[in-house]
This record gives structure tokens, sequence and C-alpha cells, in this order.
């Protein structure tokens, strides 16, 4: 093992990444994406694990794509902190002109469309209320969503993390 990724040069250049954007757009899309396929190639190491952390609606798809949405999961989860961690204050950040959300909300809708997008493009059919379970419950995974579009307790998203195996 090399210990490394290569990332292809184009995925880095606009219309992918602009540097003129707020960092938190490039987390939640490339960011996601490349924290995935880094977890892709340690799974087998912990797949029996994975697998278990799952809420009962992950059942009705295939173990592959039960597998790829833990991925994404872990994607997310790792897109997210290392947002938190490495691009400053978030208070600091710019905004989306137009939007009253905040950099780390639109992070989560960003990521949401993204795995609905590549949902739908594998024909997961993404307006079943079990699509909305697994969404809701993904994106508690990834980061304190309930927290950032404060919900209350009752709400979809606040679902509590219980997969703390990334």
């Amino acid at each position: 093992l090399s210990h490394s990724i290569v990332v292809p040069l184009s995925v880095i250049l606009v219309p992918y990444f602009n540097p003129v954007l707020p960092p938190y757009l490039h987390y939640a899309s490339l960011g996601t994406t490349l924290a995935k396929e880094i977890l892709r190639s340690i799974t087998k190491a912990f797949e029996t694990k994975i697998m278990q952390c799952v809420p009962s609606a992950v059942s009705v798809f295939s173990n592959a794509s039960r597998m790829e949405l833990l991925i994404h999961s872990g994607g997310l989860q790792i897109a997210y902190h290392s947002l938190l961690s490495l691009s400053g204050p978030i208070k600091g950040m710019n905004r989306l002109l137009g939007l009253s959300l905040t950099p780390p909300q639109i992070f989560f809708l960003i990521s949401a469309q993204q795995l609905c997008a590549e949902s739908d493009y594998s024909g997961i059919d993404v307006n079943s209320s079990d699509f909305d379970e697994i969404l809701a419950w993904l994106i508690s995974q990834g980061g304190s969503a309930s927290d950032v579009f404060q919900c209350h307790s009752t709400t979809k998203l606040s679902y509590q993390k219980n997969c703390d195996i990334w």
C-alpha cells in the first residue's frame, strides 16, 4: 500500500471546485466524495459492525446498496468534521446570497442533494418513505444535523447518532 489517493485534476477545477465559492460547498460535495472513496478502501475490515448499526428501513436494499449508504454516512461525518476543524470559524464564512441558511445547514442540504441524485441515478426510489427515513438517519450520523437545524426532539431529523465506526 502506498497510503495515497489520486484525485483527477478535472475534479479540482471549475466547475467542480471553484476557489471563489465558500469552503462548505466544497466539503459537502468534493469532501464527502473523497472521504467515501477512502472509506471504500478500508470497509472490509469493519463490514460486520457496519451492517449492524443501520435502521430497519435499510433492509429494503441489497447488501451492496446498504454498504454504499453506510459509506456515504462515514464520508459525510469525515467531511463535516474536517470542515469544522480545518476551515476556520464557520461564523466568518461567506453566506450564499438570498439564502437565510447557515453554512452548516447548506453543507447538509448539498450532501442530501448529492445522495438523492446518486440514488436516483442508481434506480432507488427517492420518493419512498423508506428513503426519507434513511436520509434522515444518514444526516443525523453525519455531524449533528438536528442541532444545526435546531430540530425539536419529535422531528424526523432528531435521530440519535448511533454509528461510531469511522
